[in-house]
C-alpha cells in the first residue's frame, strides 16, 4: 500500500478556474511502500453526491498529482476523493487507456456476459472497449491476468493460462452474471479526504462570443446578445429610402433661393414629386433632410461594438475593460466601434447633425484643463444612434472639429406612431481622450 509523503493524504485542493466547465484538482505525492522501483497512480473519484464518492468507485486514473477536468456542468456541485496505488510497471500499459486530459486516462470498467467457472479461459464480458491491449483484470476478489482481449464475434478477456487465473496471490473462484469486471488497482491507500468543487466562468471572460461550441476554456457561455443594454430601435432603419424633396417640379420649390429673395413667383407646396396630395411622414422627412443640409454639419457615425471578440484588456481577473485600452477603446470588443456608412450621402457616408449654440468653458481639474461642453443635437431618425455612439465633426472647410459622445436620445413620434426628428444630448470630449485615436479610415 503506498504512503503520501506529507501527513496531509489524499486530494487537498479543488480550485475552479473561472474558465466554465473546468476545475483543477491537487494533492500531495505519494511514494511505494513496498518496492520503490514500482509506479505510483492516482486513482480520482467524482461524484454529485458526497455519500456515493467512494461507492461507485473510481472515474479516472491520474499519473500526476495535478490535473484539470473539464467538461463538468458550471455551478453544479461535485465531491471529489484521491486515493494513490502502486503498481508493477509490467501490470498493463497505461498509455493504452483511453486519454481524457493531460496525465489523466479514464478509468474502464465492464461486467460479465455469463457465470464464469474457476478453469474458464475465456471472459466474455459486455464492453472491452478502454482496456489495455493486456494485463490484469479483477473479479470480485480474483485477479486475473489476460494476454489479450477479442472484439468480435463477442467482447471477451483471453487468459493464456489456468495460472493466469487467481493471480496476484488470490484465489479463482466462481463469478455470476452481471459481476463487475475492473482494471486492476492492487492495494489503493484508505484515505477518505473528500472536497467539494464548483465550476464556475467568469463573465465576462476573453472569448471570441461570436463562435459558440466548448474548447475547454472559451464555452461561449458568456455570450453577449446584441445591445441588450438599450432599446432596439432599427425598425426605423426601413424608412431610411422615403423619396427626397422635389426639385423638378413646375414651381421649382428651391428653397435655399426662396428664403434667400433670389427666386420669386414660387411657393412651397403644391405637387410633390409628380403628384399631387402626399404623405404627410415622407413629406415631413423631406423638410427635415433639407433643413439638414442648410444648417446641419457634416459628421461620421461610430456605433459601438456590443457584440464580437472580447477584447485582451479583459480576463477572469479583470471584470471591466480599460477606459484607455487602444484595442477596444473602453467597448471591451476588439476594434470597439463600427464606421457608419450613410446612403443617403455618397461617396462620403456621413450623416447631418445640427448642433445647437452652447457656452463653451475650460474648467481646471486634477487632470488640467477640461471641456465642459454638453450642447444638444438633433437629426433624422435614421440611422439609430443611441448612447454611447459616437459623432464626430466637421466644419465647411472639411476639418474634422471635435468627438462627441452620445449621452441622452429622444425619439418624438410623428404620424402613424413613427418616429421623427431625434433631439440628442451630446458631449464634446477632450482632444486627449482615447477617442480620438479611433482612426476613420
Amino acid at each position: 500500500m503506498p504512503r503520501f509523503t506529507s501527513f496531509a493524504a489524499g486530494i487537498q485542493h479543488v480550485v475552479d478556474l473561472g474558465v466554465g466547465r473546468t476545475l483543477e484538482l491537487s494533492w500531495n505525492e505519494a511514494i511505494p511502500e513496498e518496492d520503490v522501483t514500482n509506479t505510483i497512480r492516482y486513482l480520482v473519484y467524482k461524484a454529485s453526491n458526497r455519500i456515493n464518492v467512494f461507492s461507485q468507485g473510481p472515474d479516472y486514473i491520474a499519473t500526476s498529482n495535478l490535473i484539470k477536468l473539464v467538461g463538468l456542468n458550471n455551478n453544479d456541485v461535485y465531491y471529489f476523493a484521491v486515493r494513490a496505488i502502486e503498481l508493477d510497471e509490467d501490470d498493463y500499459d497505461i498509455e493504452e487507456l483511453t486519454q481524457v486530459g493531460l496525465h489523466l486516462y479514464e478509468y474502464p470498467t465492464t461486467t460479465l456476459e455469463t457465470d464464469l467457472g474457476t478453469s474458464e479461459l475465456i471472459i466474455p464480458v459486455d464492453s472491452v472497449e478502454g482496456f489495455p491491449l493486456h494485463g490484469f483484470i479483477t473479479i470480485d476478489s480474483e485477479a486475473i491476468e489476460y494476454s489479450a482481449i477479442q472484439v468480435t464475434p463477442y467482447p471477451a478477456f483471453i487468459v493464456s493460462s489456468i495460472t493466469d487465473r487467481g493471480a496476484k496471490n488470490t484465489v479463482a473462484i466462481t463469478h455470476d452474471l452481471d459481476a463487475e469486471v475492473l482494471l486492476y488497482r492492487g492495494y489503493p491507500d484508505n484515505n477518505l479526504v473528500i472536497q467539494r468543487g464548483v465550476p464556475t466562468i467568469n463573465y465576462p471572460n476573453n472569448c471570441n462570443l461570436i463562435d459558440d461550441g466548448y474548447d475547454g476554456y472559451c464555452d461561449g457561455y458568456a455570450r453577449s446578445t446584441t445591445d441588450f443594454v438599450t432599446t432596439d430601435y432599427s425598425a426605423a432603419e426601413d424608412n431610411v429610402n422615403f423619396p427626397p424633396f422635389d426639385y423638378c417640379g413646375y414651381h421649382s420649390t428651391k428653397l435655399d433661393q426662396y428664403f434667400t429673395g433670389t427666386l420669386c413667383g414660387t411657393y412651397a407646396g403644391g405637387e410633390f414629386n409628380g403628384q399631387r396630395g402626399f404623405n404627410l411622414y415622407e413629406r415631413s422627412m423631406a423638410r427635415l433632410e433639407i433643413q439638414l443640409e442648410q444648417t446641419g454639419e457634416q459628421t461620421i457615425l461610430l456605433q459601438r461594438k456590443w457584440e464580437g471578440e472580447r477584447c485582451p484588456c479583459m480576463d477572469s481577473r479583470r471584470e471591466h475593460q480599460r477606459a484607455r485600452c487602444p484595442i477596444c477603446y473602453g467597448t471591451g470588443f476588439v476594434g470597439g466601434y463600427d464606421i457608419y456608412f450613410y446612403p443617403r450621402n455618397p461617396p462620403t457616408g456621413r450623416i447631418l447633425v445640427r448642433y445647437h449654440p452652447n457656452e463653451e468653458d475650460l474648467i481646471i481639474q486634477e487632470t488640467g484643463l477640461n471641456q465642459e461642453n454638453q450642447p444638444n443635437a438633433w437629426m433624422l431618425p435614421f440611422p439609430v444612434v443611441k448612447d454611447r455612439d459616437f459623432l464626430v465633426a466637421y466644419d465647411e472647410l472639411g476639418n474634422e472639429t471635435w468627438r462627441y459622445e452620445v449621452l441622452k436620445g429622444t425619439r418624438n413620434k410623428l404620424f402613424y406612431n413613427k418616429i421623427g426628428k431625434v433631439d440628442l444630448v451630446v458631449r464634446r470630449e477632450n482632444k486627449t481622450d482615447i477617442m480620438y485615436q479611433f482612426p476613420l479610415s
